[in-house]
């Protein structure tokens, strides 16, 4: 209101505190068992990080390879860096690459904000091999926002019969999903469709950014730290593992992470 500087954080706003809204504060950590994991955990998310915690995560600085297998998947804090290893992962695989087009609709300025909130890409390259990641939740429960696997058959030219796509994706827990229609982001005046994507909900996964792996638990996972730019984005990143002897800390900068 007024000359007052906007909030950063939506939970400082003036409109949150009008809401009266019932806060819940979840205390029972369900990812992790192992205590001084947990409590070096808590530490960073609080910004008061124990020397004894502290000694923890560099007990993870380069832990193990990263290009070892099994492999872990790669976390950093840039789109550019995750761009850059996607692509250089998938032109490493044999075969011949299969470019699957977004079908698209509507003025460029509004196809730019679709840009923001859809994370298939325009152009979707996939070679069976590739590791994939899962854009948005499917409706008959098969996968959801952030599965993880492994394309293993593509139909010749990406495209059965009947015009629609076939990719077949193996998830990490073995079974597989049989991808046939495209899933549609849409921005909408009033009932009106005004610009839409619709795009197989897939993206490459060998690696990913800190803010698309939230929500996850990975159970191996290799994070770049050394370019954090927000308060949090460490935490984040090193909380996603299961356990502690599944993380491994590419690069960092010490307490100042967290």
């Amino acid at each position: 209101k007024g000359d007052a500087p906007p909030e950063k954080f939506a939970f400082r706003a003036a409109a949150w505190r009008e809401a009266r809204l019932e806060v819940h504060d979840l205390r029972e950590v369900r990812r992790q068992s192992e205590a001084d994991f947990v409590r070096a955990l808590a530490e960073a998310r609080d910004g008061r990080l124990s020397a004894g915690s502290l000694k923890l995560f560099e007990s993870r600085v380069r832990a193990y390879d990263p290009d070892a297998a099994p492999e872990p998947v790669r976390v950093f804090t840039h789109n550019r860096q995750v761009d850059e290893m996607n692509e250089r992962r998938l032109a490493a695989l044999p075969g011949v690459m299969v470019a699957i087009r977004a079908q698209e609709y509507g003025h460029e300025a509004l196809l730019a904000r679709i840009d923001r909130d859809c994370l298939s890409p325009r152009v979707l390259g996939l070679k069976c091999g590739a590791r994939v990641m899962f854009t948005r939740n499917d409706q008959a429960g098969r996968f959801c926002n952030g599965t993880l696997g492994t394309v293993t058959e593509i139909a010749e030219g990406g495209f059965l019969r009947d015009g629609r796509e076939q990719v077949v994706v193996e998830k990490d827990d073995g079974c597989e999903v049989h991808l046939k229609d495209r899933a549609a982001w849409e921005i909408k005046e009033g009932e009106r469709v005004v610009a839409s994507r619709k795009q197989l909900p897939l993206k490459l996964a060998w690696a990913a950014t800190v803010h698309k792996t939230q929500g996850m638990t990975i159970d191996r996972i290799s994070v770049d730290l050394s370019r954090v730019f927000e308060h949090g984005q460490g935490y984040v990143a090193v909380s996603r593992a299961r356990a502690l002897a599944g993380l491994n800390i590419e690069a960092w900068r010490g307490a100042a992470t967290f």
